[in-house]
This record gives structure tokens, sequence and C-alpha cells, in this order.
């Protein structure tokens, strides 16, 4: 997921994803689509301590 697909998700601009860098990030899925989310909210200037991921398998 790209930071633009992340903004598109959330309903926000590229902006707004900037400036939600303070912000706690909860993010839920597939592991491999969890990395990803995670990996451009980091991008993002989100702090790892700001991401709480789980992790679901099948």
């Amino acid at each position: 997921m790209t930071q633009e697909e992340l903004a598109e998700v959330l309903e926000v601009s590229h902006q707004t994803i900037i400036s939600l860098a303070k912000g706690q990030f909860i993010v839920v899925g597939a592991a491999p689509t969890v990395l990803k989310v995670e990996k451009n909210v980091r991008a993002a200037g989100v702090s790892r301590k700001n991401i709480h991921d789980e992790r679901l398998t099948i």
C-alpha cells in the first residue's frame, strides 16, 4: 500500500497523513498487508512506538 493508497483509504490528503505522524495506528490484517501498511506509515513519519499490529493467520 502506497502513501497515496493509504490516504485514499483514510479519505484524507497526503498532507493530513503527514500531520497524523504523532497519532497512534493500529494495523490489522494478513501479515504481508500489515507489513506493507506499516512500511508506508513509517515512511509518512510515524514512530514505531505509535504503530501497533495484529497479524492474522488462517
